[in-house]
């Protein structure tokens, strides 16, 4: 993940850095921009990219779940002194 964070930095974010934007919604067209460039460059050891391995393994996600993820309820309990 952090590799991934890197290129982002690099390939989408740095050269952004001396523009300037007049709104949010420019800025955010700009970065996704970039991002789609990212995605659509090719791999260096594999053939494709992240946008078309993406699509062949679309097929294969599975829907979110209905019901959120809850956490868990934690206790916090002592142990006597005679260690049972």
């Amino acid at each position: 993940v952090e590799e991934r964070v890197r290129a982002v930095q690099n390939w989408v974010l740095a050269p952004l850095r001396n523009e300037h934007f007049t709104s949010l919604a420019t800025l955010n067209e700009a970065i996704a921009k970039g991002i789609d460039e990212l995605n659509d460059r090719p791999f260096t050891k594999m053939t494709g990219s992240r946008t078309e391995r993406f699509q062949t393994e679309r097929a294969h996600l599975r829907p979110l779940p209905e019901v959120p993820f809850s956490y868990g309820r934690w206790l916090s309990l002592k142990v006597p002194p005679n260690y049972h």
